[in-house]
């Protein structure tokens, strides 16, 4: 985790500039084009939430309608331990790279540059509809097919248990799990 990158970032609120100076640095060196002639006036920077495990902020610049340049990404910090940046790294690369996923414009220490789909999140009565539960059942074995140079043991309870360890160091005894 990049404990100095987070805290910049958590400076948006009181003050955006050294935020939209660091996104422009990173436009410009994984996009190019008009990301290179931008000035901190010309980038809007929004905390994006309901994130489980990153920080993610959008960054939308001001370019021209002719640009081929995307206009806007997302800015994912990485707040896990290393081992699970890595793999979520590697197979966030491939789910680009095979057209499954967000494009992946640039990584750095402690996170990625990744293209914005405007969508909405899955509640559980979304995924409850019969039709929309076939649809992603139908593209759950194309997702398992592919081969990814990760470890295939089973790691669900290792995950959760972290995750109650996690959990549990905050302090608070008390746990309200939702159905």
């Amino acid at each position: 985790m990049n404990q100095e990158l987070i805290n910049l970032f958590s400076t948006l609120s009181q003050d955006p500039t050294l935020v939209r100076k660091k996104v422009l640095e990173y436009g410009s060196d994984f996009l190019g084009g008009e990301w290179k002639t931008l000035t901190e006036n010309d980038v809007d920077v929004v905390q994006m939430t309901g994130g489980q495990s990153n920080l993610l902020y959008l960054v939308k610049g001001k370019l021209s309608s002719e640009s081929t340049t995307p206009s806007c990404f997302l800015v994912r910090l990485h707040c896990q331990q290393e081992n699970q940046v890595f793999t979520d790294t590697v197979v966030f690369s491939i789910m680009s790279e095979r057209g499954l996923g967000p494009k992946l414009y640039g990584f750095f220490p402690g996170g990625r540059l990744e293209q914005f789909l405007p969508s909405v999140t899955l509640d559980n009565d979304t995924v409850s509809d019969p039709e929309v539960a076939v649809k992603i059942g139908a593209n759950l074995p194309k997702l398992h097919a592919i081969e990814v140079p990760i470890p295939k043991r089973p790691r669900a309870i290792v995950m959760i248990r972290e995750f109650l360890e996690e959990c549990r160091a905050t302090g608070k005894n008390t746990f309200k799990f939702v159905p």
